[in-house]
């Protein structure tokens, strides 16, 4: 396809975490498993979805992995040990007798006793979000609503409780979770941020004059997470998808035998019907004068070396780089080799039972039916036309999850040829996620009567229109 560049943080709060194993020592548990994922609150509904996306994963994996440094060291070492989050979604999946347990069953003493007899683990830590106060209503009437979800709030509020194997309730954590532009496009939002206006970057997306900031400051413009969550604090309102935009300069669609599928237009999202078994490949598009970076997902899972990670993890290397004015197709996964960079091999996108997806082979098969990409500038090109602002300024004053019956496996092999550049990503353009559902779940989610997560969050959202 494309030219592509060949280069993790913990994103839970570490006082966070370090309260927490205080409390695993002074409880003397031996031996704790993080449930790994988070679990979605609204009203009386749990969920192991919703507006998170494919961070209800990431998130509990980095607490996961922060316990295990904490574990390891002073004052700590020695005191716990931490499940390895393989081994716990190995248990999850088959503890009561090979059905996997469910969210429903963190409240069970019974299974909870299942669970710590097939991990070790007398305690087990499990975060939640309330839904209901993690988004902000856009403004405008009803009608205006509709049309696009809820703005995502720059900092979720995630609970944090340590359940003992009998079912108690041993401490309570809240866990101040950041998030950015990168991570609310990671979890399904789309937005179009900057455009290219020949050799200017041009804001889109982001409310101006900023409250605090001067027009000189370049705010809009700043490198980095601390940046990128003040953007979204000033996300306009109301924002077009960007495939509703008619001189949108990029484009990401899919296509089956080689010929683009029209996505569905379904409260506010975008939609396409796939059948299980076929093959489809992903049509990126650069109509500008400037190289583009793409982050590329699809369940979640990035399409090169098939991990999840956040954009913010992501290096330089696990990009597509997309020339001026210029089409490609990313065909399959990939597994590059960087000591043997031509032929690379991939295996192709196609739909397959829940069970049989790459998503759920790594442990998470909720977050399916989605394809995410991040479009990035090149860093030396914007470099050179903007004056990035310092972060210092900032210290004045002081981020929907599919749920298909089906998601994408890898089918058939393939050799191609991969061009290798060294080319840096640089200020996030633009964000686009579409959905593939088949078309009886599309039927099922403009009839009202699916149970489809996303879009019964979306339905509720919008008053059931």
């Amino acid at each position: 396809m494309c030219t592509m560049a060949l280069a993790i943080l913990l994103s839970v709060s570490g006082g966070a975490a370090e309260k927490l194993a205080e409390s695993l020592v002074d409880r003397k548990i031996d031996k704790v498993g993080v449930i790994p994922v988070v679990i979605s609150r609204q009203d009386d509904h749990h969920a192991s979805v919703g507006s998170l996306g494919p961070r209800a994963l990431t998130i509990t994996r980095d607490l996961s992995d922060r316990l295990v440094q904490l574990s390891n060291s002073a004052p700590y070492r020695g005191k716990f040990s931490v499940v390895s989050q393989r081994a716990m979604k190995s248990a999850l999946e088959g503890a009561d007798g090979g059905r996997p347990l469910t969210v429903d069953d963190l409240g069970d003493l019974e299974k909870l006793r299942l669970l710590s007899n097939q991990t070790a683990a007398n305690a087990f830590v499990v975060l939640d979000i309330d839904e209901s106060i993690s988004i902000v209503e856009p403004e405008g009437a009803p009608s205006e609503r509709n049309q696009r979800r809820p703005t995502p709030m720059p900092e979720l509020k995630i609970k944090g409780s340590v359940l003992g194997d009998d079912g108690t309730k041993l401490a309570a954590h809240d866990f101040q979770e950041i998030n950015t532009l990168g991570a609310a496009a990671y979890s399904g939002e789309s937005f179009e941020i900057r455009r290219w206006d020949r050799n200017r970057l041009e804001n889109m997306g982001l409310s101006m004059p900023h409250r605090f900031l001067g027009e000189d400051s370049h705010w809009e413009f700043g490198k980095g997470d601390v940046w990128e969550q003040e953007h979204l604090r000033c996300l306009k309102r109301r924002l077009q998808h960007p495939l509703e935009i008619e001189d949108f300069p990029y484009d990401v669609a899919l296509k089956v035998a080689g010929r683009v599928r029209k996505p569905e237009r379904v409260l506010g999202e975008y939609i396409v019907p796939l059948e299980p078994g076929e093959q489809y490949s992903i049509q990126l598009t650069n109509n500008t004068s400037q190289p583009a970076l793409v982050a590329l997902y699809v369940d979640g899972v990035g399409t090169i070396d098939k991990q999840f990670c956040e954009p913010r993890w992501l290096d330089n290397a696990r990009h597509w780089v997309l020339k001026p004015n210029y089409v490609g197709d990313v065909d399959g996964w990939y597994a590059l080799k960087p000591e043997n960079l031509r032929p690379q091999r991939g295996q192709r996108f196609v739909i397959a039972p829940r069970r049989n997806s790459i998503a759920a082979q790594q442990g998470f098969a909720g977050n399916l039916g989605m394809i995410t990409a991040l479009f990035y500038a090149n860093d030396a090109v914007s470099g050179k036309y903007i004056d990035y602002p310092d972060d210092d300024l900032l210290e004045g004053f002081r981020s929907t999850l599919a749920e298909g019956a089906f998601g994408t496996s890898a089918g058939p092999r393939f050799e191609r040829g991969i061009t290798v550049s060294k080319v840096r990503r640089g200020l996030l353009l633009a964000a686009v996620t579409i959905y593939y559902r088949t078309p009886e779940e599309i039927s099922a989610i403009r009839a009202g009567t699916s149970r489809d997560h996303v879009f019964m969050r979306l339905t509720a959202w919008s008053g059931g229109r």
